[in-house]
Order: C-alpha cells, then structure tokens, then sequence
C-alpha cells in the first residue's frame, strides 16, 4: 500500500510504501512479486518504507520453511537471512513499527467495517501516528 502525505507548509508531498511480510519476503526468494519489490527497493529511500515489526518473525519464518521443504537450498537461505538482516532486520534507514494493544484493538472494527488488512492498517495507523510533523492532509 502507498499513501502520499502533503508535509509542511510547503505541501511537498512524500509517498511512503506499507510492506507485509509476504511482499519482503519476495525480496529474498525469487516469485511471483519479485520485480516490482525489487524495482521498490531500488527506486525508493528505505526511510520511505515501513512495516509492523511483527513481520521481522514472519519473514524468517517464510524464509525457514522454503529452506525446509526444498524451494530454496541452504547456501540460499543463509544468503537471504544474510540481505534481509542488512536490509531490513538491523537497518537503521527502515522504518520498523511497533503497534500498542490500544491500537490493535481500536482497528478491530475499522478491519471489520471496511474489511481491511490488519498488517497493513496497523503500519499506517504507526506511521501516521509517529509522523506528527507533517501536515494534516494525506492521500492514499
């Protein structure tokens, strides 16, 4: 998901990208999705980037059961556990975000209402809350 926020009073406009863990983890093994992650993370500041750090655990966990049912070889797994770690899990340029219960549970009913995905609300609800030095206006 992106959403664009008109910031200052400039109203300059700054596009970050929301990204669950099954869209990271198609940095690291080669599927479907694969380019356009690609292609995002090579045309895009990773402070533009964010994602719940709940995805963290589930990233190595998709990475694990590709190594342990066969789709990708060990040498692979070590290589991409290798880039994640430098890309995402220990950069200090990605905007990881932590979700309070509070916020979880204030979401249920937006998720319900409007059939949303959790993940992904709660990444922007995050952002926009620690965000505070924008502006007001912002567009998804």
């Amino acid at each position: 998901m992106a959403v664009s926020l008109l910031c200052g009073k400039s109203n300059s406009r700054m596009n970050y990208f929301f990204l669950d863990a099954s869209a990271l983890a198609k940095r690291y093994v080669v599927e479907i999705g694969t380019p356009l992650i690609n292609h995002l993370f090579n045309t895009v500041p990773k402070r533009r980037m964010t994602a719940l750090i709940l995805a963290l655990g589930e990233i190595v966990s998709i990475l694990v059961r590709r190594r342990n049912d066969g789709r990708i070889s060990t040498r692979a797994f070590r290589q991409a556990m290798a880039e994640f770690r430098v890309e995402i899990a220990e950069a200090s340029d990605f905007l990881l975000q932590s979700a309070s219960d509070d916020l979880v549970r204030m979401s249920l009913a937006l998720i319900e209402r409007h059939s949303l995905n959790a993940p992904m609300l709660l990444s922007w609800a995050v952002l926009c809350r620690s965000l505070r030095f924008c502006g007001q206006r912002m567009m998804t």
